[in-house]
């Protein structure tokens, strides 16, 4: 086999290095001695993805948003930083995709205009609102996202992103107060303030949802956060729905609750309150959405058993 041109060699040496991010830049043609008019014009044959001025997408390389945001990272320069819709989902905290890049800009500085940006400037984000991700993008940090999102999402999507959050270790209630602190003359910081509290109370988005909806029915009330009950053994174990007049629990499972860790954990809680002569009762995500009707009778008859007025 022939050995490759020293042309050839540069372009593979080009393609490796976009290999790692996805995509292929102008200032990376100019890095392997690559003309960038060769570039362009190898581009432009093969109709490579165009994501932003001087920047493709990798031929056979899926197109992610993170990789929007890098390409976009690019051309407005390595201090952008991702926030709000684009920022949730880097962190994790939103599975839907954003259909734009979501760019938060620090008072005193300008970015260029970019098709596919929606770039805001902010008179209250701080140096220390910023993180560095593994790739080198920059984003709000996980309390500040949450902040930003109150601008753009109702109340329950934004609990769920907020609980997310706390659930991976990525914020704490006090991080969001303090955010919510110095937005507070912004919009949204009504609803920011609102989750703080809320997420206090509740261990996951999810119970959020069902306490709602027993809420709008004329069940008793139950007990307003989860439940720590203190068990033969010594230990306590906390019930995510209960009511202690009645010794009856509901634990719920969200979309997340599948793991080992999990289920040992349920199954230490149901053990533990049974012994304790407690009724345990099991809800998931899918079967309150899809048979709501039927798990709220089946909670009524164990609390009608259990003596409730119901």
């Amino acid at each position: 086999m022939a050995k490759p041109t020293e042309r050839q060699q540069r372009w593979i040496a080009l393609r490796r290095a976009a290999a790692v991010t996805g995509v292929v830049t102008l200032d990376s043609a100019d890095r392997h001695g690559i003309p960038r008019r060769s570039l362009r014009r190898t581009a432009a044959e093969q109709a490579w993805t165009k994501l932003q001025p001087g920047v493709w997408l990798l031929p056979g390389v899926e197109l992610t948003h993170r990789r929007r945001c890098l390409a976009v990272r690019h051309v407005a320069g390595p201090g952008t930083v991702i926030g709000a819709r684009s920022a949730a989902w880097l962190h994790g905290l939103r599975r839907e995709k954003p259909h734009r890049v979501d760019v938060v800009v620090f008072r005193d500085e300008r970015r260029p205009r970019l098709d596919g940006v929606r770039a805001r400037h902010s008179r209250t984000l701080l140096r220390r609102d910023v993180v560095e991700l593994a790739d080198g993008l920059l984003a709000t940090a996980p309390a500040r996202t949450v902040g930003d999102l109150s601008r753009v999402l109702a109340a329950e999507p934004l609990l769920y992103a907020a609980i997310a959050a706390r659930q991976e270790g990525q914020l704490t209630e006090n991080e969001l107060r303090e955010v919510c602190a110095r937005m507070r003359p912004a919009e949204g910081t009504a609803a920011l303030a609102w989750v703080a509290d809320e997420m206090a109370a509740l261990d996951s988005g999810f119970e959020w949802t069902v306490r709602q909806g027993l809420a709008r029915t004329d069940l008793p009330a139950p007990h307003p956060s989860p439940y720590e009950l203190p068990c033969p053994d010594g230990r306590a174990i906390h019930l995510d729905i209960a009511w202690p007049a009645w010794r009856v629990g509901l634990e719920v499972m969200g979309l997340s609750a599948h793991g080992v860790a999990t289920q040992r954990t349920d199954q230490v809680r149901h053990n533990q309150a049974t012994a304790g002569d407690w009724t345990i009762l099991y809800v998931g995500w899918q079967r309150w959405r899809d048979e709501r009707a039927q798990v709220l009778t089946e909670v009524r008859s164990v609390l009608a058993a259990r003596g409730a007025p119901v």
